[in-house]
């Protein structure tokens, strides 16, 4: 049984790719490997718990998100921030949060959706359209409703 320990909380960055402390490999799109700390990964996911306690596995095929993506995820994991968090990685992360079962950085996303996909600089047409788009795969892709809800708050508020 995994101890409680609230989360998030910086468990250290410098322990990332460790020898010694890296029992689970994280087999990335590009062919590369991450080692983490199954335990650090299991407070902050009960699904990553589950896979690594119950299911015994030492190894998880992250193909389905790109390499920069899972970097942050790891990263997140490790410090109890989204400090690497930007718009080239943030709907991945956010999947991931998703699929493992990181409340935390579920709602992380959800206020980076807000302050910094939302916050149109130029009022473009390519801005809204981004914005649109990543609302509408959330929804259909995760079913998670609260991105469409803010765009259309958003979009409806405006002068």
């Amino acid at each position: 049984m995994i101890p409680k320990v609230r989360v998030p909380a910086n468990f250290g960055r410098e322990l990332i790719n460790s020898p010694v402390h890296g029992n689970l490999v994280l087999n990335l799109r590009d062919g590369s490997v991450l080692r983490v700390n199954s335990v650090i990964m299991s407070l902050n996911s009960p699904v990553i718990g589950n896979f690594t306690t119950s299911l015994c596995q030492s190894s998880l095929e992250m193909d389905d998100f790109s390499v920069e993506a899972v970097h942050c995820f790891v990263d997140a994991m490790y410090s109890g921030e989204a400090e690497k968090m930007d718009k080239e990685n943030f709907e991945d992360v956010n999947k991931m949060a998703h699929v493992f079962d990181v409340s935390w950085l579920s709602k992380t996303s959800l206020n980076f959706f807000k302050t910094n996909v939302l916050n149109f600089k130029n009022n473009s047409y390519e801005e809204i359209l981004f914005a649109c788009e990543i609302a509408s795969r959330a929804y259909f892709n995760l079913k998670q409703s609260k991105f469409v809800g803010l765009f259309v708050r958003n979009m409806t508020s405006r002068n």
